[in-house]
């Protein structure tokens, strides 16, 4: 738009009027306008709102694009336009009119002047427009801007137009004359009149306000005020008119006399407003009637005469009337108004012989009896009174001061109006309005505040202030002394306990300290005194009133004792007390609650002091109360005691009663009480203590624990009043330390725990304490017998280590004495050590110790020992330690127990998941110490030392001390627990040259000394560390070492020391590639090869019955290992080393030995060298030896061990390569355990079933398919047939029982039935489930059994195996119900057969009745002309084939127990209906039955509609069973086969439906697959399944692109686009690359899919729209997807995504809606994600996204929706988020925000949903929110938030939801509700009843 580029404000030169428009030149006007707005200009004609409204926005829209030059040509008519439609009844007119009027005037600016006389009185009157605020603000912005500073000036120049638009109003115009009837509603046309006649005088108003020169405009507004009429609009029937005559007579009574227009008038201001104004009963004007009155009184006193106050039609009674109807609603607002009437009323309305006080005040106190006064505004109307009536005591109180001199009657010195406020209060009896309506809190503060005023003002005398008080206080006690009013008549027991509260409750509302020191608080005190005197007098006498009495007593003393107590004097209550004391008080005490008297009785003889008649009337009361007997009143009297700390003299006659409770564990709380206090000796204290001790010193729990809850609640109660007394108590930190301890048991845990955090969250802290807790701590931890778990302990030393958190000397003590000695630890370890030569196969460094042959051997397990409790407890407690350097020792015994833990495991042990967390703590404590200890290497040359004798070992760090312990253990389980030492130093240390020689000098000293142990663990965690040259040179040593003569074979220290030299060898092996062999190892190796195969040739045989095991085992390892290094051997030494492995498979009893013979094998096959050309004369048996040891042999394979798992893992990896052949000799698979095992099992079961499917499936399509061709052999014998059967969920769904082709299947089942294998696995399955054995089965509710992860299964446990067991029979029951129904109807036993049909109808036949039921509703469309439904209620399916007019049915029924009862079919029609004979009709049913015997319902029904169908096509039916289609081989009768050579690739197309896919098979290849790629895709994904061979080719990537290509024209549709999700990968791939290159954006929505994204998404590189929620999507997110550059809508929601967002989301520059609601997503947002800034929506919820929310999300610039609810992000919510100018809605609940609400949120303006629920905010609700006026919702409940609500939110009318409940708001003053109507939800309860009394007030 073409704007100026400089505009100049309006001046008083440019006002000139403008030129009269003739008609001609308004229609050439018109006619030059832009068509456009041609159009808009001519709607304003027309009469309709409608038309208008859409005018009025059009012309707005207009504008604000219009040029400057368009808006100058339409300016000329814009007044017209203005004029006419500005003040129209709707308001979106007026909205959008003043709008574009400020457009016009903002735009064109002195261009405009000449139009503005016409212009400026609808200007102004919008500027007051009182029904819309929008309206009146935006027509001011426009007045200021325009004119910023010559107002006045425009006023001036527009006076007369403006006084010619004010006179019509006001005097001419009518509601008839402003509006036309024709088009508007009267309730319109009158809203229209009262807001222009309103908005009149406000313009008057303002001209007065504005124009200084107020002359001129009287002389021109003169004949306004002359006219009746004007005057008349006071008593208007428009509230807004009045309101604004109110506000201009007020503006009006401010201007000076001589310039003010009334002052000429003053008479009709009299008339017409000031006699008549008090008839306004509309509550809503009274605030400006007051405002105009009180300000016309103050100028104009003659607008009052006294002599009209008795005449009926003058204001006064009128005034009267007014307020006694309570102002008509306005009392909050108009009775704080009547004092300033009454100073500015004449002095004569104040005369004695004046009626006019009486009137005023009567008509007050009458007001009450109005429904317009309420207990919420009657505190108003009582101040007022008050007010008013000490306003004309100080102003007109002459006499009444003089009355003083002469009479002391409060009745005649008090003024009338306040005599009564003071009997209202005292006797609401007397006045039941004011009773009810009245607080009496409210008038007891008016009182007090009376008599504080009277006494401190200067025009009030001294004598009669103080005669005033005297007399209130004299009439007071009288009154309560004497029981009756002031004026004799006597009080009922109700009113005189009225009289008695309030009593108290006046003296609580004067203000002590304010007035202290002053004659008012002299005269109170004295009369407190007098109080409490005559209430011990009356306490002597037993009447009506005394409770009312001890009432007062108690009350003033309790709550007035710091104000009153130190200034009573004795003389006047401590002779009543005494005799109260003596003699009423012990009755009483027997009736009343005796803390209501005990405590104020203490609290004055406090006040007595220690005088000798204080001490004896304490002793009397101590007496009394003893005496008493009632334990609660002794417990009163001893913690009131303590409170006072007023110790008795005497308390033998206390202590005896204390015991006595004591023994007799009653009254636990005054036990307390008396260990706090004072009132018992320290004998009875210390009696009770030991008590205490003896009965809590337990090491278990007791049965009955009544006692001990006794003595807790005792510690308790002395705990929570001072923890301090409690540790004074004596034996307390012995009791403490025993409380620290039965925290764990299970009845008085809880009891111990309460008392525990009374003392560790008091501030006081015990010493010694923690010494006790300490050494019973260590002492019950070795012992034994003591019933605590590891975490109890570590409880207590957390409780400990909490309780002295302050770093110091107690805290570092307390973690030095809690470790163990060593001695203590070598006992604990020496229980379990054990030899376990089966470790072998995990570590070959345990080779070292002698091998057994008895290796069944299970050793004691270290888990549930006392040495586990004490290591978990101790490592815990080292991990919290908070130096390293004293954790030495300790660490090292806990290594020492990780190690024997984890081979404890090895060794078949369970351990639980509290030792695994142990075992990780250790290793966490070792790489702790060993970064902050051992930066260094010292230790290497301080162990070298010690091994060659040269010095004691100096410990100066951790691996030196560890060494020092290991050596001289000399232990396997040392040495492998100092290598993992080293192993974790060497990875934080660099190998130099330094530590390479010494490394090597400490391998080769510990070899020389002979500490094996040592040497073989450590070479092999410290070989990677040595260079080339080092390790050779170790190599060539321990090769030599190794090669002993045969004759020191049997020495034993010779076979020790040649073994570590093979073992070693063998680690330095293992870290060494192959091609850094040096040749002079490599021959060193060939040489100890033949040495071995002297040790085992015995003539020509080998034997390994000579040579120790463990020596043959060490061989074994070394040979593996060169065998993996590639060495080469000649054919001798090959032989020798395969004849050694078969040697060992044989006959060798270790399993170490047999597990490394295994692994020679394994590696020798593996190479492909000449070296083993000789492998396949030993291989045959071999291979059998390894399988004879798989199925038959060890015993110990059914060991749970994962030692012994790993040999079984080993044989079942050799065994999985067997042929058929051998593998069809061995049977016996399921006896071995082992999962792994399991797992080759079932493989193995695989391939034979996978074999003997496609032995089947060949025979089938090689027969000649004849009826007489069958299939005789046998494929399978029993053994095969129970293995797979028991194997079967572990294999594809393509095997055996799950076979696709119904002739395949039939086969199969016919063997298993033959076989009767099913049988004995059904037998077994109901005997693990209990069917039929036990009354209960197994319970399947709750388990998904019909689809099962056998993984995940334990089938150690009862419910795993009777788990895997249903599943197993549910597999049976889908696949061969036949079978399944064959045994239950075979079964003799008719108990099992109801018991199975009983449990199989509960749990499976639901199930299976359901899925065949939506198995046939999802194939419908198969059966063509079959209309299917199916009631799943009564399990039914009905098939009706409809033909032209005629149907015939067929009803097929699940009977209970299916599938073990065959479904039931039956019909409702017949065939007849459809001209089919019965007969026929009645065959093809039965054949239906037979199909469903042991396939889908489905399919019988398809066989079914094929016999109607094609015996309706004329294909002839078989001759003996009357059926077109067989019912074994679903085949039509021979002679009418067709063949499918002859059909073309279109025919397919066309009739695929109707093919017989099973003859293809005998058509080629490659002409099949042609063929089939003409076919949808969709179908062809359904014919994989029919053929291996089909499965192949149809998978392949080649056929996906020739079958696409046949639809090139379709793949942009959206069926083939939603079918991208369920393709299998061939196609994904082809149909990304097909649309590659597309110039059309595609959108992706899939159903029903599963599995993860797949990564072919990334190729779909014109991809738009991505909408696959609500589906079963898992996995993460593809980073393919992130490449996706054309994307627009991301939507996953509803999905299992998990994972996180990467940062390459930022690559989705062109995303405008990133919907992943409701995944398991997790991690923190990335940043590159805030870059996006074309988001729209952004929906996160529901996943697991943490992290702190940061500043950057206000870059999201476009963003309408923001949802991260329900996700782990913390910290504050950033400001930033008020950038988001477009958002609408903010969803934050369910996270862990925390901090302020930022006010900047209020910035937000168009947001409409802000949810902050559940998260931790604090602090207040920001005011700033209240600015959002189109907010809806606004939930925050279940924060911190406090404070009161902002008064703003009376502003929000579009709320219809506030939630708020759960924080710590208060609600005692609630903003006005009025206004939101559209608020429906509100969960406070106070803002809800607020809100419903608002609405009721509107209503």
């Amino acid at each position: 738009m073409n704007r100026p580029k400089s505009a100049k404000p309006f001046s008083a030169a440019s006002l000139a009027p403008a030129p009269l428009v003739s008609a001609d030149d308004l229609d050439s006007l018109v006619a030059s306008l832009h068509p456009d707005l041609k159009v808009i200009v001519k709607s304003f004609s027309k009469k309709d709102s409608i038309t208008k409204t859409k005018a009025a926005d059009s012309l707005l829209t207009y504008l604000s694009r219009a040029t400057d030059e368009d808006l100058r040509a339409f300016g000329r008519l814009w007044p017209m336009i203005f004029n006419k439609s500005a003040l129209d009844v709707e308001r979106k007119i007026r909205e959008s009119m003043i709008a574009s009027h400020s457009i016009l005037f903002s735009r064109l600016k002195k261009e405009m002047a000449p139009t503005l006389k016409s212009l400026i009185g609808t200007w102004l009157c919008l500027m007051f427009d009182n029904s819309a605020p929008e309206v009146a603000k935006v027509a001011s912005e426009s007045f200021m801007k325009a004119f910023p500073n010559k107002r006045a000036d425009v006023l001036v120049f527009c006076q007369s137009e403006i006084f010619s638009f004010v006179n019509d109003n006001l005097i001419y115009h009518s509601v008839e004359t402003l509006s036309d009837s024709r088009y508007n509603t009267p309730e319109e046309m009158i809203s229209k009149y009262s807001r222009v006649v309103a908005g009149s005088f406000s313009i008057l108003s303002y001209l007065y306000e504005t124009i200084p020169d107020t002359a001129l405009l009287n002389d021109l507004l003169d004949p306004v005020f002359e006219n009746v009429k004007f005057w008349e609009h006071a008593k208007s029937k428009h509230s807004s008119v009045r309101i604004s005559m109110y506000s201009l007579l007020k503006s009006l009574a401010q201007i000076d006399l001589s310039d003010s227009p009334l002052s000429k008038h003053i008479k009709r201001v009299k008339s017409h407003f000031v006699n008549e104004c008090f008839l306004d009963s509309d509550a809503s004007t009274h605030g400006a009637l007051w405002d105009a009155l009180l300000s016309l009184s103050q100028k104009y006193q003659a607008i009052w005469n006294v002599e009209e106050i008795s005449l009926k039609k003058s204001v006064f009674p009128r005034l009267f009337k007014y307020l006694e109807n309570g102002c008509y609603g306005s009392g909050s607002g108009s009775w704080p108004a009547l004092l300033a009437l009454l100073a500015t009323l004449p002095a004569v309305f104040f005369a004695p012989d004046c009626p006019f006080q009486t009137k005023f005040f009567d008509s007050l106190w009458s007001s009450l009896s109005s429904t317009n006064v309420t207990p919420v505004n009657s505190k108003v109307l009582v101040n007022s009174i008050q007010e008013c009536c000490l306003y004309l005591l100080l102003k007109f109180g002459e006499d009444t001061f003089k009355s003083a001199e002469e009479s002391d009657s409060f009745s005649q010195l008090a003024p009338l109006p306040f005599l009564q406020l003071h009997n209202a209060f005292f006797f609401p009896y007397l006045n039941l309005d004011f009773r009810y309506k009245v607080s009496s809190a409210d008038l007891s503060h008016t009182i007090s505040d009376f008599y504080v005023k009277v006494c401190s003002a200067s025009v009030v005398p001294k004598l009669y202030a103080e005669k005033l008080i005297s007399a209130f206080c004299s009439n007071v006690v009288d009154c309560y002394s004497q029981q009756k009013q002031g004026d004799g008549t006597s009080l009922s027991a109700e009113n005189y306990a009225n009289f008695c509260d309030r009593l108290v409750q006046l003296f609580l509302a004067f203000p002590f300290e304010r007035v202290k020191g002053s004659l008012l608080h002299k005269k109170l005190t004295s009369m407190a005194e007098d109080v409490i005197a005559v209430s011990f007098s009356l306490m002597l006498v037993s009447n009506d009133g005394l409770k009312s009495v001890i009432q007062v007593f108690c009350n003033l003393t309790d709550k007035l004792a710091p104000l009153l107590l130190k200034s009573c004097g004795n003389d006047k209550i401590f002779p009543p007390m005494e005799v109260f004391i003596r003699g009423t008080l012990p009755e009483i005490l027997r009736k009343e609650d005796s803390i209501r008297l005990i405590q104020p009785i203490l609290k004055w003889i406090e006040v007595f002091g220690a005088s000798e008649n204080s001490a004896t009337l304490h002793e009397d009361l101590l007496k009394v109360v003893v005496d008493s007997a009632k334990p609660k009143t002794i417990t009163d009297y001893v913690s009131e005691v303590n409170v006072l700390r007023i110790e008795p003299r005497i308390t033998f006659h206390l202590d005896a009663f204390v015991l006595s409770m004591f023994d007799e564990n009653r009254e636990q709380e005054l036990i307390s009480a008396c260990l706090l206090g004072v009132c018992t000796s320290n004998e009875t204290v210390t009696k009770i203590s030991r008590a205490i001790f003896d009965a809590l010193n337990l090491k278990e729990e007791p049965s009955d624990c009544l006692k001990l809850e006794y003595y807790l609640n005792i510690l308790i109660g002395v705990a929570k009043k001072s923890i301090e007394r409690l540790f004074e108590i004596p034996n307390a930190p012995e009791i403490v330390a025993l409380v620290v301890e039965i925290r764990r048991f299970e009845k008085t845990g809880a009891l111990a725990e309460s008392l525990w955090e009374c003392v560790a969250q008091s501030a006081y802290r015990c010493d010694e304490l923690g010494a006790f807790v300490l050494r019973r701590w260590k002492g019950n931890l070795l012992d034994d017998s003591y019933a605590g778990s590891a975490p109890d302990f570590l409880k207590i030393f957390d409780t400990l280590n909490s309780y002295y958190s302050e770093p110091g000397q107690i805290r570092d003590s307390i973690f030095l004495d809690s470790f163990l000695d060593p001695e203590v630890w070598s006992k604990l370890r020496s229980t379990h050590i054990r030899s376990r030569p089966n470790l072998g196969l995990m570590d070959s460094a345990y080779l070292l110790e002698k091998l057994r042959s008895s290796v069944g051997f299970v050793a004691e397990s270290v888990g549930d020992s006392l040495y586990a409790r004490v290591s978990s407890v101790q490592a815990k407690v080292a991990a919290s330690a908070p130096t390293s350097q004293i954790l030495h020792k300790t660490l090292y015994e806990l290594l020492l127990f990780d190690r024997m833990l984890l081979d404890s495991e090895n060794d078949g042990a369970t351990h639980t998941i509290a030792l695994k967390e142990t075992s990780n703590i250790i290793q966490q404590l070792l790489l702790r110490v060993l970064a902050v200890d051992d930066s260094g290497y010292d230790w290497i040359s301080d162990s070298i030392d010690l091994i060659f004798g040269r010095h004691p070992l100096a410990v100066v760090n951790f691996a030196a001390s560890a060494f020092g312990s290991a050596y001289i253990g000399q232990s396997t389980l040392d040495g492998i627990v100092f290598a993992n030492i080293v192993e974790n130093w060497l990875a934080s240390v660099k190998a130099d040259e330094k530590v390479i020689f010494n490394l090597r000098k400490l391998l080769d000293g510990l070899h020389n000394i002979g500490c094996f142990e040592l040497l073989v663990p450590l070479s092999e965690k410290i070989g990677k560390k040595l260079n080339h040259v080092a390790t050779s040179e170790l190599l060539i040593l321990f090769l030599k070492s190794a090669q002993i003569q045969k004759k020191s074979l049997a020495d034993s220290m010779s076979v020790r020391k040649a073994v570590a030299s093979l073992l070693t060898v063998s680690n330095l092996l293992n870290k060494t590639a192959d091609k850094d062999i040096p040749a002079s190892v490599e021959t060193q190796i060939k040489v100890a090869v033949g040495q071995f195969r002297s040790w085992y040739t015995m003539g020509n045989a080998l034997t390994l019955n000579a040579i120790p095991e463990e020596l043959s085992a060490s061989v074994a390892v070394l040979m593996c290992r060169v065998i993996q290094l590639g060495l080469q051997f000649d054919v001798n030494a090959s032989g020798f080393i395969l004849e050694f492995a078969k040697a060992a498979v044989y006959n060798a009893e270790s399993p170490v030995l047999l597990l490394h013979a295994i692994n020679i094998y394994q590696s020798a096959k593996e190479q492909n060298s000449e070296s083993w050309a000789v492998l396949d004369r030993h291989s045959d048996a071999i291979l059998d030896g390894c399988l004879n040891r798989f199925v038959q042999k060890f015993d110990y394979m059914i060991l749970r061990s994962k030692a012994c798992a790993v040999l079984q893992s080993g044989l079942a990896y050799v065994v999985g390569s067997i042929d058929l052949v051998s593998l069809s000799k061995h049977n016996a698979f399921a006896k071995v355990i082992n999962f792994d095992v399991q797992i080759i099992s079932y493989q193995l079961v695989a391939r034979l079933t996978h074999e003997l499917v496609e032995t089947i499936s060949i025979k089938l399509e090689m027969s000649s398919g004849d009826s007489t061709d069958k299939l005789n052999a046998k494929c399978m014998n029993e053994s095969l047939a129970k293995g797979m059967l028991i194997g079967f969920p572990m294999l594809e769904p393509h095997e055996l029982i799950e076979a696709k082709t119904f002739e395949l299947r039939s086969i199969i089942s016919s063997e298993l039935r033959d076989l009767d294998s099913v049988g004995s696995i059904l037998d077994f399955i109901f005997f693990i489930l209990g069917v039929g054995y036990t009354t209960k089965p197994f319970d399947l509710a709750g388990w998904e059994f019909s689809e099962l992860e056998i993984e995940a299964v334990d089938v150690e446990s009862e419910q795993g195996l009777s788990l895997l067991c249903a599943h197993l029979y549910f597999r049976i029951l889908s696949n061969i119900p036949s079978l399944a129904r064959a045994w239950w109807s075979s079964c003799k036993s008719r108990q099992m057969t109801q018991a199975v049909e009983a449990y199989t109808d509960k749990w499976f036949s639901p199930r299976l009745a359901s899925a065949e039921m939506d198995l046939v509703l999802s194939r419908r469309s198969t059966l063509e002309n079959v209309e299917l439904r199916a009631a799943k209620t009564i399990r039914e399916v009905t098939a009706t084939y409809v033909m032209e007019e005629a149907s015939a049915d067929v009803v097929v029924t699940f009977p209970a127990g299916f599938p073990l009862k065959p479904v039931e079919f039956r019909t409702n029609s017949g065939g007849r209906t459809i001209g089919v004979p019965e007969p026929r009709w009645t065959s093809w049913m039965l054949s239906a039955t037979i199909m469903a015997q042991n396939t889908a319902i489905i399919d019988a029904l398809g066989m079914w509609q094929r016999n109607i169908t094609l015996h309706f096509e004329g294909v002839e039916e078989c001759g003996i069973c009357y059926c077109v289609v067989g019912v074994i081989d679903k085949t039509l009768p021979s002679k009418n086969c067709r063949t499918l050579a002859t059909l073309s690739a279109q025919c397919v197309v066309q009739n695929y439906e109707q093919i017989n896919f099973l003859k293809m098979r005998q058509i080629p290849v490659d002409v099949t697959l042609a063929v089939l790629a003409w076919l949808p895709p969709s179908f062809v994904q359904q014919l994989r399944l029919l053929s291996r061979v089909f499965a192949r080719e149809l998978s392949s990537k080649h056929f996906a692109v020739q079958n696409l290509e046949r639809f090139k024209g379709l793949l942009l549709h959206y069926d083939f686009q939603r079918l991208f999700f369920m393709w299998p990968p061939n196609y994904q791939e082809a149909y990304a690359e097909a649309v590659a290159h597309s110039c059309i954006l595609i959108d992706c929505f899939a159903e029903n899919v599963h599995g993860n994204i797949p990564s072919a998404i990334g190729r779909l590189k014109r991809l738009r729209c991505l909408d696959v929620a609500g589906n079963a999507i898992s996995g993460p997110l593809p980073a393919s997807l992130f490449e996706l550059c054309t994307l627009e809508t991301l939507s996953l929601g509803d999905n299992r995504i998990s994972g996180g967002i990467p940062e390459e989301v930022a690559n989705l520059g062109r995303l405008t809606r990133c919907l992943l609601f409701d995944n398991q997503l997790s991690g923190e947002l990335p940043a590159s994600l805030w870059t996006l800034k074309k988001l729209v929506l952004l929906h996160l919820d529901d996943n697991i996204f943490s992290g702190v929310l940061p500043p950057d999300v206000g870059n999201l610039c476009a963003l309408k929706e923001l949802n991260l609810a329900n996700n782990q992000f913390s910290g504050p919510i950033p400001a930033e988020i008020a950038k988001l100018q477009h958002l609408k809605k903010l969803h934050l609940s369910g996270n862990q925000f925390s901090g302020n609400i930022s006010p900047e949120l209020g910035r937000l303006s168009h947001l409409e949903s802000l949810h902050l629920s559940d998260n931790n905010l604090t602090g207040t609700i920001p005011a700033d929110l209240m600015n959002i006026l189109d907010l809806c919702e606004l939930e925050m409940e279940n924060n911190l938030l406090e404070g009161l609500l902002p008064m703003g939110l009376s502003n929000m009318t579009q709320l219809t939801t506030l939630r708020l409940a759960g924080n710590q708001l208060e609600f005692y003053e609630i903003p006005d509700l009025s206004q939101l109507t559209h608020l429906h939800t509100v969960d406070v309860p106070q803002v809800r009843r607020a809100l419903l009394a608002a609405i009721s007030v509107v209503t």
